[in-house]
């Protein structure tokens, strides 16, 4: 995931054999606050709120999450 912190979009570059299923952005609060089923390559951040996100990223395996500072 990149570019970290991000201020319109991000970008998850999947070297995983696996495929990406979704990817749910959570705010610090745990609530979610964006959900994307496809088309994984840019995804628009710009009308988030500044701070900090959690990134989970899910494939057949489980979940990755990742933290993401939004400006």
């Amino acid at each position: 995931m990149h570019p970290n912190p991000a201020e319109n979009a991000i970008s998850i570059k999947n070297s995983s054999p696996l495929e990406i299923k979704s990817v749910k952005i959570y705010d610090v609060l745990g609530r979610p606050v964006l959900t994307k089923e496809a088309n994984f390559n840019a995804i628009d951040i710009s009308t988030l709120a500044a701070g900090i996100l959690f990134v989970h990223i899910l494939n057949k395996e489980g979940v990755l999450i990742q933290q993401l500072v939004k400006e």
